[in-house]
């Protein structure tokens, strides 16, 4: 079972030890760090379902502290982030499961503008990385987010291993998404670090055998990295 420690940026899921936290020594056979995108790698604006479109009496968990674990888990959203809904059927089905005060286009506007930017050197990071490990990127994602992370922000070509959920049709939280990407990887689990910010995806990475840990930002990202010996 997976070793949890906690300090004021980082999660930490070690499945291969039994020591509190991490054992550093851990990082020797590190050979591939996988990545999350938004929060990790780049910058998320406000969640862009607005509180002023719901019905005055909305219940949904999306309006609570726990919007992000609500809306990561939600079939619409698995739907769309693995290929299965378009942007516009997507919107609609939203819309009218949650009854919104919003029409397609503005929903579509708000979502799309999500991702705000890639974060100040996270392009020298990845090149710097490379140069030593291979490097990937796990992220749920959309046909809205995915050509503005690649090349408005300029992360294309950066990586080694791309897995954007609604290309391979699988995504995250699901265990079974994380086996898919180590046998794609064609290594062992222990063998890769997956950084992410959010506590469901890491455990469910460190299940899948993975050493995972949660971090939300580049102070963190870079921290954790040097922590592992791996920067």
């Amino acid at each position: 079972m997976a070793e949890v420690t906690q300090d004021l940026w980082t999660t930490v899921y070690c499945p291969s030890t039994s020591k509190q936290g991490w054992d550093q020594t851990v990082a020797i056979n590190i050979s591939t760090i996988i990545f999350d995108l938004g929060g990790v790698l780049v910058e998320l604006g406000d969640f862009p379902v607005q509180d002023a479109w719901w019905p005055d009496n909305a219940t949904s968990p999306l309006l609570s502290s726990g919007a992000m674990s609500a809306w990561l888990q939600s079939d619409l959203v698995q739907a769309f982030e693995t290929g299965k809904l378009n942007a516009q059927d997507f919107a609609d089905q939203f819309i009218d499961r949650y009854q919104l005060n919003v029409t397609r286009d503005t929903f579509i506007t708000a979502l799309r503008a999500w991702p705000v930017a890639a974060f100040p050197g996270t392009t020298d990071l990845l090149v710097a990385l490379r140069e030593h490990y291979t490097v990937g990127l796990f992220s749920n994602i959309n046909e809205l987010h995915w050509g503005r992370v690649m090349h408005e922000m300029g992360l294309e070509g950066h990586f080694d291993h791309m897995y954007a959920s609604h290309l391979i049709g699988r995504a995250k939280p699901a265990i079974s998404s994380f086996d898919y990407i180590i046998s794609d990887l064609n290594t062992k689990p222990e063998h890769i670090l997956f950084l992410d910010d959010n506590s469901i995806n890491v455990a469910a990475a460190a299940q899948a055998g993975i050493h995972a840990v949660q971090v939300a930002g580049p102070t963190a990202v870079r921290a954790t990295l040097a922590d592992w010996g791996l920067l």
